[in-house]
């Protein structure tokens, strides 16, 4: 109580104590500190058992940024977010950005399919590829695919009216069937209420699950998919979805257990 009374003031000047006054005199009860430390310790529990959990697997996120764009876009907001700053790989989608921009986060390689405002898609990484990363950037959707020596990643931003040939045909280059394989992206196909989503039928007669099950827009659509195969699947994976104060979209992310060798 003492603590919310004295915070109420948004300045020292505005603050008068009258009469005698000892910081011996605020006490705590007893009863509220051993529920606090209480709170504390759960906490601190809980923190640490994330942490070894985090250890044991690769962490893949995407996120619709709605743009990177300097002048007001969200480069730096991604940059003080832990959450994403913590993965080992991941995709944003809407940069916003022109052919040739590029941003950089430290300790990520970077790869960008840009298509200016409203379009495109970034891929950062941790994780060394054997191969080039690949992308591919148009006025209806944006791709980059990454290939390590576990599993292979593509980061999608698909626009409402995308090519739907040209999509499904750089899927079937991209997808190798017996190499663990996720697809992370903004689809623009609410599974919560098309009865049709072409996208996503295509990816389930390549062998593909969608694992977000949840809305991940504040429209309460669900556009925001995570696809894999079974080789994948297999891996014993996880996925979650969490909140970015930033966007409109929420982070969708998935776990990939690490061989013990790891």
């Amino acid at each position: 109580m003492a603590y919310v009374m004295l915070g109420r003031s948004e300045r020292l000047e505005d603050l008068f104590i009258v009469g005698d006054f000892s910081i011996e005199q605020i006490k705590c009860d007893l009863a509220a500190l051993a529920e606090s430390n209480k709170l504390q310790q759960i906490f601190d529990d809980w923190e640490s058992a994330q942490n070894d959990e985090r250890a044991k697997h690769w962490k893949i996120s995407y996120l619709n940024v709605r743009s990177m764009k300097s002048a007001y876009g969200h480069r730096e907001d991604v940059k003080a977010d832990n959450f994403i700053m913590d993965t080992d790989m991941f995709g944003l989608g809407e940069t916003w950005l022109e052919q040739d921009s590029k941003v950089e986060y430290d300790g990520f390689s970077s790869h960008f399919a840009n298509f200016g405002t409203g379009k495109g898609v970034a891929g950062f990484t941790k994780l060394d590829s054997i191969a080039s990363p690949l992308t591919v950037s148009s006025e209806t959707y944006s791709a980059v695919s990454f290939k390590t020596t576990q599993f292979n990643i593509i980061f999608l931003y698909l626009s409402s009216n995308y090519d739907k040939t040209h999509v499904f045909e750089l899927m079937d280059k991209w997808i190798e069937e017996d190499v663990p394989t996720a697809i992370l992206g903004d689809v623009n196909e609410n599974l919560g209420r098309l009865r049709k989503a072409p996208f996503a039928n295509k990816m389930n007669s390549a062998g593909f699950e969608q694992m977000i099950k949840e809305p991940t827009c504040e429209t309460g659509s669900l556009i925001d998919h995570l696809y894999v195969n079974n080789a994948m699947k297999a891996e014993g994976i996880l996925t979650n979805v969490n909140a970015a104060y930033y966007s409109d979209h929420d982070i969708i992310s998935l776990y990939i257990p690490k061989p013990k060798e790891y």
